[in-house]
């Protein structure tokens, strides 16, 4: 073990010391006055704004979900159902209920959060959506409707650019970016606090993965990409947000080829 702890040490120095540098120990853990008030999601009202349909019910299993994850590299050029990509942010990081704690009213969400504070956004990069304008966009978790960021299709080049040459990125119907407002969680925990940002998001991925999969989508998760050039596309403030993750999301090839034997294909593929 202390071998490993070596060559760790030795090969990846800055991995190692923000790993240990944000270890608990008997004499860095919370004060008493640490600022732990959850922020309210944030809304742009300043910004053009759609409503999102109530999402339906996925007949699909959790455990047909699983089995039925897989990367999807290719999609269908036709575009994703809204009422899909209504499921798929609610689902993921959503407002499913409300309960309160006293007289404070708490917003319940459908990934753990450290101390509560939800410190990640979702964004859109749509390019081949139903009803939708192509454009970026960023969800309004409270109204359950997105806000226009920029107007107008993203070039494929670009954004095969943006992913570091990853041109199935590129291509894909809908990029769903998870970025985070660091100070949200790190005003309470510290530099600590980056760890469970980096794990809310993986909640969230996994939430979009099993939700695509139960919805009949293909997808496939994007960790290259260049953060600042992202970022600015996605009108982060880039001194105090990034993205994390991106999920290319698209209607299967093969479901498609399925369908069309089937009276669903003439529902499915007259809305693209």
């Amino acid at each position: 073990m202390n071998k490993l702890k070596r060559s760790l040490h030795e090969r990846f120095p800055l991995t190692w010391l923000f790993h240990r540098n944000t270890s608990r120990w008997t004499f860095n853990t919370l004060s008493p006055g640490v600022d732990d008030t959850p922020e309210p999601p944030r809304e742009l009202l300043d910004t053009p704004y759609y409503a999102l349909p109530t999402p339906q019910h996925s007949a699909a299993g959790l455990i047909e979900a699983i089995q039925g994850r897989h990367s999807c590299r290719q999609f269908a050029d036709v575009s994703v159902p809204l009422d899909s990509v209504s499921a798929l942010l609610k689902y993921s990081y959503g407002i499913i209920g409300e309960s309160s704690f006293g007289a404070l009213p708490f917003y319940e969400r459908p990934v753990p959060s450290g101390g509560s504070m939800y410190p990640l956004d979702l964004y859109l990069i749509a390019s081949r959506i139903e009803r939708l304008d192509p454009g970026v966009y960023r969800y309004a978790p409270v109204s359950h409707g997105l806000e226009q960021l920029r107007n107008g299709t993203i070039p494929p080049r670009i954004l095969t650019y943006l992913f570091m040459g990853q041109t199935y990125a590129g291509y894909a119907p809908l990029i769903v970016l998870i970025g985070a407002d660091f100070l949200r969680s790190m005003k309470k925990y510290g530099d600590r606090g980056y760890r469970y940002i980096v794990l809310e998001a993986g909640h969230v991925a996994q939430n979009l993965n099993l939700l695509s999969a139960a919805l009949g989508l293909g997808n496939c998760d994007l960790g290259g990409f260049f953060d600042v050039e992202l970022g600015t596309l996605l009108h982060m403030n880039i001194d105090a947000e990034a993205p994390l993750y991106g999920i290319a999301v698209g209607v299967l090839e093969r479901v498609l080829h399925e369908a069309s034997r089937s009276p669903v294909v003439d529902n499915l593929t007259s809305r693209s």
